[in-house]
């Protein structure tokens, strides 16, 4: 209304408002004629649209539109879920799922592991009379003692070989990195409340099953969404319950606050909504719209309005005007909900990288006791052989001694 009233001020033109009889913005019907505004400017009933009209280049087949006064995002609009039914999730909340199953992996897989290098490691060989130190040969021990370590607490028995030690330092030391990280992010989010989305944009919402949404019949964001996934849930959803696609906007808030139930719109009005009420909650999508008047096809006019637009929006009046319809005062602590972080397995990468760097050291320790072994039995064989070679002499040569003694 600022921006007609500047425009009938500087152009000199007087006007009267009057609104779409059939309450729709504007849609292409099935014989190619338009209903709404649009249809209006089409059938010359009306000289110009002047209000949030969105630029389609379908539309741009009826009608001219001007420069844009506005460029505007889509959001999705819904009830603030309860808080309280997350509470139990809060000891999990810490860690997203994906590192939960790999560190739950890492348990079974890293003790089968260190189950192989002290079973078939040749270092045991040498002490089979000392069982204390033969404990971690026993599967079922090993499970234990590797969660044990992931709660940071030690067992009695260690490896005595170098390739058992050697990984189970590494084991410690990832045990150390996830501990002391969840134990961080566990405190704040025990220390400080945040509310999470339930989902995040159009493909979050469309992949589940709880909310149902909808928007404003014969709108450009149901133009947009057509033939797409939200707009397929739309048509579902309006066989059953027809005002998921009502032209009113205050009817889907109402809707809203019922719970249950999403609906997208412009970013503007959303955000007003949220301010003025403390149960709604806003998401945002990568969707954007654009604003123009609507004029009738090759008008004349529209260079004057287009040159008329642009020095308003040089001139800063439409953010002036912007900041006069817009609430001073937010009742709520937060106007939108902010999606908390769970730790990812990338942020924790480095762990996987000690675990999978003790590996090759046990490997490679395991492989440099099986070559000492092999070492040490060559030369105690090499130096038996010698011994006994030495023996056979002396025999050989005491035989020859007594032989000659008998001769003479």
């Amino acid at each position: 209304m600022d921006l007609l009233k500047h425009l009938s001020d500087g152009l000199n033109f007087t006007y009267d408002l009057i609104g779409p009889p059939d309450g729709n913005w504007g849609a292409e019907l099935d014989n190619g004629t338009w209903n709404g505004m649009v249809g209006q400017l089409q059938r010359k009933e009306i000289d110009m649209v002047a209000t949030a009209l969105t630029v389609l280049s379908q539309r741009e087949m009826v009608m001219d539109f001007t420069q844009p006064y506005y460029y505007e995002s889509t959001s999705i609009l819904i009830k603030k879920p309860d808080p309280d039914e997350k509470q139990w999730t809060k000891l999990i909340d810490p860690f997203s799922s994906t590192v939960f199953l790999c560190v739950g992996i890492s348990v079974p897989a890293c003790s089968l592991l260190l189950f192989l290098f002290e079973k078939y490691n040749p270092f045991y060989r040498k002490v089979k009379e000392k069982k204390d130190i033969r404990v971690l040969h026993q599967f079922s021990e090993l499970v234990w003692y590797m969660y044990g370590a992931l709660l940071t607490h030690g067992g009695t028995h260690i490896a005595a070989s170098t390739a058992g030690r050697t990984f189970l330092s590494c084991w410690w030391i990832f045990c150390i990195i996830i501990v002391a990280t969840y134990s961080g992010n566990f405190v704040a989010v025990l220390s400080v409340t945040k509310e999470t989305l339930p989902f995040e944009g159009i493909e979050g919402l469309v992949g589940q099953d709880i909310y149902k949404w909808g928007t404003i019949g014969g709108s450009a964001t149901q133009h947009y969404q057509s033939g797409k996934a939200f707009y397929d849930g739309v048509l579902k959803f309006s066989r059953s319950d027809p005002t998921v696609l009502r032209g009113d906007y205050d009817a889907h808030i109402l809707k809203v606050l019922k719970g249950e139930y999403a609906f997208l719109w412009d970013n503007i009005p959303m955000e007003i909504s949220v301010i003025n009420s403390c149960e709604l909650a806003k998401v945002s999508t990568d969707m954007f719209s654009t604003y123009a008047i609507g004029l009738p096809n090759n008008s004349p006019f529209e260079k004057i309005f287009t040159d008329g637009i642009i020095l308003t929006l040089e001139s800063g009046l439409i953010d002036l005007w912007m900041t006069k319809v817009w609430p001073q005062h937010h009742s709520c602590r937060e106007s939108f909900l902010t999606p908390t972080k769970p730790i990812a397995v990338l942020d924790i990468q480095i762990a996987f990288y000690i675990i999978g760097g003790g590996v090759c050291l046990a490997v490679l320790s395991l492989l440099a006791e099986f070559f000492k072994l092999k070492f040490q039995k060559y030369h105690q064989k090499r130096a038996r052989a010698r011994e006994e070679d030495e023996i056979q002499e002396s025999v050989n040569h005491q035989e020859t001694i007594s032989k000659r003694e008998i001769l003479m």
